[in-house]
C-alpha cells in the first residue's frame, strides 16, 4: 500500500512538474511577443518615416528594413501588406507601423517567422469596417474572388522540405484577368491559384 502511494505522489509531482513547466513557457512567449512587438513598432515609426512612401506597396522585398516579428515585411510580411494596400485604395491614409503592431501582438505563425495567421487578416480587415467572407472550400474560391471587391488569396506549402506562402490581393475582374499587387501585373485566375505543392489554401473576400 505504502508502495502504491508513493508511486502515485510521484506520478502527480512530474504531473505538476510539466504543467507548471508548460504555463512558465506560456508566460514566457506572452512576454516575448509583448516586448517584441513595442521594440519593432517604434523602430517601424522611424523607418517608415525614412521610407517617405505613400501609395500601395507593390513589392513588399521594397520595405524589407521594416520589422515583422522576429523577421521582416520583405520575407514575412506580405499579410499585413495586403490589408495595407486594400485601406490605401479605399482612402483611408492606412498607419503601415500600425498594422504591423497589430499583427505582432497576436497575428503571426512562429513569431512572424512563418509569416500571418489567415484568422488575423480577416479579424484585422473586420476591424477596419470591411465586409469580410472567406472559404477553404476551393470550390468557392473563383466566385468569391469574382464577386468581391477585393480578394485575398492564401496558401502555404513546402517545396524541397522549405516551407513557403503569401496572400496575394486581387481585384477588378474584366471577364479575362484580374488586377493583382504585390505581385503585382495582370493574371487569370488559373494562373492566381495554380500553386504546386501547397497544403492550404483559402480565398478572403473584401467588400465596403
Amino acid at each position: 500500500m505504502k508502495n502504491k502511494g508513493k508511486k502515485k505522489n510521484k506520478v502527480l509531482k512530474i504531473f505538476l512538474i510539466i504543467i507548471a513547466t508548460i504555463l512558465a513557457l506560456i508566460a514566457i512567449s506572452h512576454t516575448t511577443i509583448t516586448i517584441k512587438t513595442f521594440v519593432n513598432y517604434d523602430y517601424n515609426v522611424k523607418v517608415w518615416k525614412e521610407y517617405n512612401h505613400t501609395g500601395i506597396i507593390n513589392n513588399q522585398w521594397d520595405f524589407k528594413k521594416l520589422k515583422y516579428g522576429f523577421g521582416n515585411v520583405g520575407a514575412n510580411g506580405c499579410g499585413a501588406v495586403s490589408v495595407y494596400n486594400i485601406l490605401q485604395m479605399e482612402g483611408k491614409n492606412p498607419d503601415f507601423p500600425l498594422i504591423i503592431k497589430q499583427f505582432d501582438l497576436c497575428g503571426e505563425n512562429v513569431f512572424g517567422i512563418a509569416g500571418s495567421k489567415p484568422s488575423r487578416v480577416i479579424r484585422v480587415l473586420k476591424k477596419y469596417g470591411f465586409n469580410v467572407s472567406y472559404s477553404a472550400n476551393k470550390s468557392k474560391f473563383e466566385d468569391i474572388a469574382k464577386n468581391s471587391k477585393y480578394s485575398i488569396y492564401v496558401y502555404f506549402g513546402i517545396k524541397d522540405f522549405v516551407p513557403f506562402g503569401h496572400y496575394q490581393l486581387i481585384y477588378n475582374f474584366d471577364g479575362e484577368k484580374f488586377d493583382t499587387i504585390n505581385i503585382t501585373g495582370k493574371y487569370t485566375y488559373k494562373e492566381i491559384t495554380d500553386i504546386d505543392n501547397t497544403f492550404f489554401t483559402m480565398m478572403i473576400g473584401i467588400n465596403v
